[in-house]
């Protein structure tokens, strides 16, 4: 499959103009009559967008791997001596090979890995990061004040540029250092402030998919969103996925780092259709009256012991009086 055919341009790294050519051919597309159009144009716009932020990451991020001791040696511990050669003053000027270098501190190759599992292509969810984090916090050098400065910067840079996938940084390195202590502070560094409102986020998402919201809107909204991520989107489910994502986009715009974006814009592009069609909407409505209301003429609204009286059982007697006394007018 070509994806720049499907999606109607040349071969591009400008993601938003990735992001309009796939907007222009949704709407010429009815997911629910065509679901393979579908489902080959959301493939298409997926492989576009991950070749874009690909080329974009090379371009922007040659050195954004490097650990905080690889920055400079004034960054976290002294520097390990160098190996070149250096001249001995009592040899008459021979040189002598200088003494082997200390070996790298334990925690450096625990950084490097957290590095390489943040800006990589690893499962989100892989354990061993958060171990690696764990044992960078959990060492003795954390002691120091200026080695755990270092590495409470180093934190909030990775956290604020990589997420969601830094999700395991900002929940951990959080905690140790206190950021939510230091948002609610006048003086808190703006950078500190997004990863506590990203924990905020990720607290909030998680709820919505524990168990005990499965009957809450919000939380069938969000299943739809995610585990039924792969299915064209349904009608019946417009009006819920819609309140979700006006409240994502209101409280908590983090979580939508958490959504297929392709995912995301079939359904918006299906709920602004839904929205420019008031002809349609007017006749659900109408279709829908007679039953809504044959429903309130049957609702109970009295109670005299165990007799029940709804709207219809009341005017009824009415209505046979008024026709008898318009009988008797008449006779």
């Amino acid at each position: 499959m070509n994806i720049w055919r499907t999606l109607g341009i040349a071969a591009t790294t400008d993601e938003l103009a990735i992001r309009r050519a796939y907007a222009a051919r949704l709407k010429a597309i009815d997911p629910e009559a065509d679901p393979a159009a579908f489902i080959a144009l959301r493939d298409a716009f997926s492989a576009a967008r991950t070749r874009a932020r690909r080329a974009s990451e090379e371009h922007r991020l040659p050195g954004a791997g490097r650990s905080p001791v690889a920055q400079g040696p004034d960054t976290l511990g002294d520097a390990p001596p160098s190996n070149a050669p250096r001249r001995g003053p009592d040899r008459g000027g021979e040189e002598e090979a200088a003494p082997p270098s200390a070996s790298p501190p334990r925690w450096l190759a625990d950084l490097d890995a957290v590095n390489r599992f943040v800006t990589g292509d690893a499962p989100r969810d892989d354990p061993a990061v958060v171990a690696h984090l764990e044992r960078v916090l959990a060492d003795d050098a954390m002691a120091q004040v200026d080695h755990a400065a270092t590495i409470e910067r180093w934190a909030v840079d990775l956290s604020v540029r990589f997420m969601p996938r830094s999700d395991p940084v900002i929940r951990l390195a959080g905690a140790r250092f206190g950021w939510p202590a230091q948002a609610r502070g006048w003086n808190c560094p703006p950078a500190v402030r997004q990863a506590v409102g990203r924990a905020a986020d990720m607290a909030w998402r998680d709820r919505l998919g524990s168990t005990e919201m499965r009957s809450d809107a919000a939380a069938t909204s969000w299943r739809v969103l995610t585990r039924l991520a792969d299915q064209p989107p349904r009608s019946r489910f417009a009006r819920a996925v819609e309140a979700c994502l006006r409240a994502i986009d209101a409280r908590h715009p983090t979580v939508r780092l958490d959504l297929d974006p392709v995912t995301v814009h079939a359904w918006e592009a299906m709920i602004e259709d839904r929205h420019q069609r008031p002809v349609a909407r007017l006749g659900r409505r109408l279709a829908t009256g007679p039953r809504a209301l044959a429903a309130w003429l049957r609702r109970p609204v009295l109670r005299v012991g165990r007799w029940t009286f709804s709207p219809l059982r009341l005017l009824f007697p009415i209505y046979l009086l008024l026709q008898i006394a318009r009988c008797a007018a008449s006779g």
